[in-house]
């Protein structure tokens, strides 16, 4: 989603971080075809990071389960930012699985949104770090 964002939203910073080098190179021929300046393209794993950046926002999308990406996602969120996790038609059973983890994690009012209409509706996981 980051791509989509940065072309939205020129006036925010993005860092687009994947493992995965054919999506890192994908990405950077995107950057460049767009001439997009808002975006740095990072390529680890976020549970790599080892606390050194604090983002405002973590935006993802087909990651895991909640139990297992809040977990990773969390120590990489400043106090106060959100995690935006784009889920699939089990994200209530996901979130009720993920109580533990909200609440270990000091997470305030999970919720999750539906945008679009129709059968299936885009499902949103969204938390605050306290």
């Amino acid at each position: 989603p980051g791509i989509v964002l940065a072309i939205l939203r020129p006036e925010v910073n993005f860092v687009l971080i994947d493992s995965i080098n054919k999506r890192i190179k994908w990405l950077n021929w995107q950057k460049k075809q767009l001439k997009l300046k808002n975006i740095s393209i990072l390529r680890k794993r976020l549970s790599q990071n080892n606390n050194n950046e604090k983002y405002n926002q973590i935006v993802s999308r087909a990651v895991g389960p909640l139990k297992s990406i809040i977990p990773i996602t969390t120590p990489s969120l400043k106090k106060g930012g959100e995690l935006l996790f784009l889920k699939g038609k089990n994200v209530y059973r996901e979130l009720e699985e993920a109580k533990k983890e909200l609440q270990k994690y000091n997470h305030t009012n999970p919720t999750i949104l539906e945008f679009g209409y129709g059968f299936e509706k885009t499902k949103v996981f969204k938390s605050i770090l306290n």
